[in-house]
C-alpha cells in the first residue's frame, strides 16, 4: 500500500533506489565541495539531502512530492546550473517518471 493505494512493490524498490542514488550523488558532492573548503556549498547540499532518508523509510506521496516540488526545486534556485545541479538531472528525471505513475494511480 501506498497512501492507502495499492502499488508494485517495484514501484516503491525504484522510489528508493532513485532516492538512494540522489544522496549518494549529493554525499559525493558534499565530499568535493569540503575539500575545497567550500562549507556554504556543503551546506546547500546538506539541506538538500537532509530529508532523503525519512522518504527511504517512510515514502508516503505526499512527502515524495515535496521533496520533488519544494526541496528540490529550493535546491535548482541556489544551485544555479552548477555541475553539482547537473548531477542530479537523470535521478530527477527518473523520480518525474515515478511519481507520475503514483500519482496516476492515487487517481484510480
Amino acid at each position: 500500500m501506498f497512501d492507502g493505494v495499492k502499488v508494485l512493490a517495484m514501484d516503491i524498490e525504484e522510489l528508493r533506489s532513485v532516492i538512494l542514488s540522489i544522496l549518494r550523488t549529493g554525499l559525493l558532492n558534499i565530499r568535493v565541495l569540503g575539500w575545497s573548503g567550500r562549507a556554504d556549498l556543503c551546506a546547500m547540499e546538506a539541506d538538500h539531502l537532509h530529508n532523503l532518508p525519512d522518504l527511504i523509510r517512510d515514502p508516503k506521496l505526499k512527502f515524495v512530492e515535496y521533496y520533488f516540488n519544494i526541496s528540490r526545486m529550493s535546491y535548482i534556485k541556489e544551485a544555479g546550473e552548477s555541475s553539482a545541479f547537473r548531477a542530479f538531472a537523470d535521478d530527477w528525471a527518473r523520480l518525474k517518471e515515478i511519481l507520475d505513475r503514483l500519482r496516476s494511480d492515487s487517481a484510480r
